[in-house]
């Protein structure tokens, strides 16, 4: 089953740079893991992003050494809202 971490995330201007750092240590752990990760920024508020992390089966990617260190890293950065979702199945 599928599993998709989705947060929002919102950053100073003045850590953008910082967030970015960041943000490539979060994807480079997790796609190591074999999971994949991508984000998308506010159309009209730069400082806010959406990021998404998903992952096939139990073990969640974030919850490694260099996972958990990237993402306490993103938060001390920029408030977060965070939630896990599982694949929905379709019924037959």
């Amino acid at each position: 089953m599928r599993r998709l971490l989705v947060a929002h995330r919102t950053v100073m201007p003045q850590r953008a740079g910082d967030y970015e750092m960041a943000w490539r240590k979060l994807h480079a752990a997790v796609t190591a893991a074999g999971a994949h990760a991508w984000r998308f920024r506010h159309a009209s508020d730069a400082g806010r992003y959406m990021e998404f992390v998903e992952w096939k089966g139990e073990f969640d990617p974030t919850t490694s050494d260099e996972g958990r260190a990237a993402l306490h890293l993103l938060d001390q950065l920029g408030r977060s809202s965070t939630d896990v979702w599982i694949e929905s199945e379709a019924p037959t």
